[in-house]
């Protein structure tokens, strides 16, 4: 594996840092997550301010000479460890034009708190799989910080090429080739309750959706540290909707514990949620 395997260009003048408006960018510069929270903005469905870098900077990354060896390491060894690969990454750093747009976009789209720094990879939110918790997350990150927020992009960008993500992409047929990663930066929100909905429950027959919810925040429900509230919802006699009551938007309630909501995602490839990733 070289970088060469992993730097397919994306669109001309595919900018390195940007803010979803809703102009539905494609999923080959945003990723998978991003595009579909783009399209919900496209749709005036309320989402909290969401900036990506993008593809472009992931690519920019890519080319730095710290990672060649990294490249042809994961060519011989599909399962590298984790750490070595976050290592690299770091050492490659962010060219500091980019670094700099990071930033601004974190305190444009912040709104005074810290930010969650989360995947949006190429090969994520897909028609038939999902990825749901095999990309890395960085939470509670403080915008006006560019160290930290550069090492969290950078091991979001890493994670795409942890063992577990690799090895999925392989049980699906997928390889590295052409895969690039972007990243997701959302103000922590405070929530009362966060969790999943799988609009396909994976272990119920075909129509029946599942709501699976948590007190604090969602990696609770990632890692089942916490106890699970459940239920299930037949699609042929009830219809999900984004608000059910005239109500303020969801980032003015009282907070209880700081959570970033989580997109749309396809568990095992058959049911949709929200992902840890």
């Amino acid at each position: 594996m070289t970088v060469a395997d992993v730097h397919l260009s994306p669109p001309l003048a595919a900018p390195a840092v940007t803010v979803l408006n809703g102009s539905q960018l494609g999923g080959d510069v945003v990723g998978g997550k991003a595009a579909a929270i783009d399209r919900l903005i496209a749709w005036a469905i309320p989402v909290p301010p969401t900036a990506v870098v993008t593809t472009t900077a992931y690519r920019a990354v890519c080319e730095s000479s710290s990672l060649t060896a990294l490249f042809e390491q994961l060519g011989q060894d599909a399962n590298l460890a984790a750490a070595a690969v976050d290592a690299a990454f770091t050492r490659a750093g962010l060219p500091a034009d980019v670094a700099e747009q990071v930033r601004d976009a974190a305190l444009t789209v912040s709104g005074g708190r810290h930010v969650a720094v989360r995947s949006s990879a190429t090969v994520e939110d897909m028609g038939t799989s999902s990825f749901a918790g095999q990309y890395h997350s960085v939470l509670d990150v403080d915008p006006a910080d560019t160290d930290a927020l550069t090492n969290a992009v950078l091991s979001v960008f890493a994670s795409l090429f942890h063992p577990a993500p690799r090895a999925y992409r392989k049980a699906l047929g997928i390889g590295d080739t052409g895969v690039a990663m972007a990243a997701l930066i959302m103000p922590m929100i405070p929530a009362v309750r966060a969790g999943v909905v799988f609009t396909q429950d994976p272990t119920a027959p075909a129509g029946t959706a599942r709501i699976e919810t948590v007190d604090g925040l969602a990696e609770h429900w990632c890692q089942a540290s916490a106890r699970l509230a459940s239920c299930p919802s037949h699609r042929e006699q009830h219809r999900l909707r984004a608000r059910t009551r005239r109500s303020p938007p969801y980032w003015l309630r009282q907070p209880r514990s700081s959570v970033t909501p989580a997109a749309h995602k396809t568990s095992n490839g058959r049911g949709t949620g929200a992902d840890c990733g």
